[in-house]
């Protein structure tokens, strides 16, 4: 089981085309790691292959573990690595 720093997250969204969709990353304890959750139930949204996602019921689905520094980690970065993932399942 994973252990997160309860006070390193980033949000990460996705607001244009008419879509209000966010997703949060939590920072693995002690590791250059950042974990990507979305709740594809607040969004109301429903795709085939959900169950490949793990579920974290306080966060949602984990759908990506990026490798990177706190230091190097950015908005911009996060947003990107949140859209490519929104892309992938051809959610937007």
């Amino acid at each position: 089981m994973l252990k997160f720093v309860d006070e390193m997250h980033m949000h990460a969204g996705f607001y244009e085309k008419g879509f209000d969709l966010e997703g949060i990353f939590l920072k693995v304890h002690k590791k250059d790691i950042w974990c990507l959750f979305f709740n594809f139930h607040d969004f109301n949204i429903k795709i085939s292959n959900e169950s490949k996602y793990p579920k974290v019921e306080q966060f949602g689905c984990l759908v990506e573990i990026v490798q990177i520094t706190e230091a190097e980690f950015t908005d911009e970065i996060a947003n990107n690595i949140f859209i490519d993932f929104l892309k992938s399942e051809s959610i937007i």
